[in-house]
């Protein structure tokens, strides 16, 4: 069952909503699939291993591997998709709707962007970044898809994943990657 926002803010979305525009978000939420995003991440994990370098690589599996999240999180929740009585359903989608991969899925997506080109004075990853996670999130919610609580939480979730790892994780990647083999054995 939905929140009360978010049956009031689907409504006012979607009756607001154009015929072009609802094609325009089906094109958005198609090119910006979730696993589709994460294919991406590891080609481009895959030429920078080759190039080497690994540590770069290695930060992105560790962002894309927060993918692993949606499916989890959606069968722990079990929250049905938004029904036809309610809103306008454009899109039929199978499965559950709590959190909505796509929102997790894009922010994990922008946050590769920034590691990839991330240099100092260069705010262009993050201000597409942003318009990507903002065009994704309401598409979901123009093809009745999702609730705004399912948007906002996968973008908390990823938040917190990025987070977590950076914290966590960050650091010792370079550490790995440059110990000798040997030596990994010997610290455990």
């Amino acid at each position: 069952m939905p929140f009360m926002f978010d049956l009031a803010v689907s409504h006012a979305i979607q009756q607001a909503s154009a015929d072009w525009l609802n094609q325009f978000m089906h094109l958005v939420s198609l090119v910006f699939e979730p696993t589709f995003l994460a294919g991406m991440c590891l080609l481009v994990t895959v030429v920078l291993y080759h190039r080497k370098r690994r540590d770069l690589a290695a930060k992105l599996i560790v962002i894309s591997a927060g993918n692993i999240l949606t499916p989890f999180l959606k069968g722990v929740f079990a929250r049905p998709r938004p029904d036809a009585a309610l809103v306008h359903v454009l899109v039929h989608e199978s499965g559950y709707s709590f959190p909505s991969g796509h929102a997790l899925g894009i922010v994990l997506f922008t946050a590769s962007l920034i590691i990839l080109f991330r240099k100092p004075k260069r705010w262009w990853p993050g201000l597409v970044g942003t318009v990507l996670i903002i065009l994704v999130g309401y598409s979901r919610l123009v093809l009745g898809v999702h609730w705004l609580s399912d948007v906002l939480f996968g973008y908390v979730v990823a938040s917190l994943w990025i987070w977590a790892m950076v914290r966590f994780i960050w650091s010792h990647i370079h550490q790995w990657l440059t110990v000798p083999h040997s030596q990994h054995k010997s610290r455990l």
